[in-house]
Protein backbone atom coordinates (compact mmCIF):
# COMPACT_ATOMS: atom_id res chain seq x y z
CA UNK A 1 0.00 0.00 0.00
CA UNK A 2 1.46 3.35 -0.71
CA UNK A 3 2.11 5.84 1.71
CA UNK A 4 -0.49 8.30 0.73
CA UNK A 5 -3.20 5.35 1.05
CA UNK A 6 -2.75 4.34 4.58
CA UNK A 7 -5.10 4.42 7.25
CA UNK A 8 -3.97 5.02 10.53
CA UNK A 9 -5.40 4.72 14.00
CA UNK A 10 -5.62 8.02 16.38
CA UNK A 11 -2.60 7.86 17.46
CA UNK A 12 -0.81 7.54 14.44
CA UNK A 13 -2.96 10.65 12.79
CA UNK A 14 -2.01 13.10 15.20
CA UNK A 15 1.64 12.03 15.22
CA UNK A 16 1.49 12.33 11.44
CA UNK A 17 -0.62 15.82 11.24
CA UNK A 18 0.67 17.60 14.54
CA UNK A 19 4.43 18.01 15.85
CA UNK A 20 4.37 16.65 19.56
CA UNK A 21 4.55 20.49 20.91
CA UNK A 22 0.83 21.25 19.08
CA UNK A 23 -0.24 17.61 19.16
CA UNK A 24 -4.14 17.71 19.96
CA UNK A 25 -5.27 14.95 22.56
CA UNK A 26 -7.43 11.64 21.43
CA UNK A 27 -10.30 13.14 23.41
CA UNK A 28 -10.36 15.98 20.67
CA UNK A 29 -10.00 13.56 18.12
CA UNK A 30 -13.10 11.62 19.27
CA UNK A 31 -15.18 14.61 19.46
CA UNK A 32 -13.95 15.64 16.15
CA UNK A 33 -14.90 12.77 14.47
CA UNK A 34 -18.16 12.08 16.36
CA UNK A 35 -19.38 15.63 14.88
CA UNK A 36 -18.64 14.61 11.53
CA UNK A 37 -15.67 17.21 11.29
CA UNK A 38 -12.72 14.71 10.86
CA UNK A 39 -13.91 12.25 8.49
CA UNK A 40 -12.83 8.29 9.95
CA UNK A 41 -13.46 4.54 8.69
CA UNK A 42 -15.02 1.97 10.95
CA UNK A 43 -12.86 -1.25 10.03
CA UNK A 44 -15.03 -3.47 12.14
CA UNK A 45 -14.43 -2.22 15.95
CA UNK A 46 -11.68 0.11 15.11
CA UNK A 47 -11.29 3.30 13.71
CA UNK A 48 -8.76 4.62 11.32
CA UNK A 49 -8.14 7.59 9.11
CA UNK A 50 -6.79 8.67 5.99
CA UNK A 51 -4.47 11.59 7.14
CA UNK A 52 -4.27 13.43 3.74
CA UNK A 53 -8.03 13.61 3.68
CA UNK A 54 -7.98 14.61 7.52
CA UNK A 55 -5.62 17.52 6.53
CA UNK A 56 -7.82 18.64 3.70
CA UNK A 57 -10.75 18.77 6.34
CA UNK A 58 -8.72 20.70 8.50
CA UNK A 59 -7.66 23.05 6.28
CA UNK A 60 -11.53 23.84 4.85
CA UNK A 61 -12.04 24.67 8.56
CA UNK A 62 -9.15 27.22 8.61
CA UNK A 63 -10.32 28.48 5.63
CA UNK A 64 -13.38 28.86 6.57
CA UNK A 65 -12.44 31.14 9.89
Amino acid sequence: MSGRNKLVDGSGLLETLFDEHSRPSLKWLSRMRSSGVIPSLKVGRLVRYDPLKVKQALARIQAAK
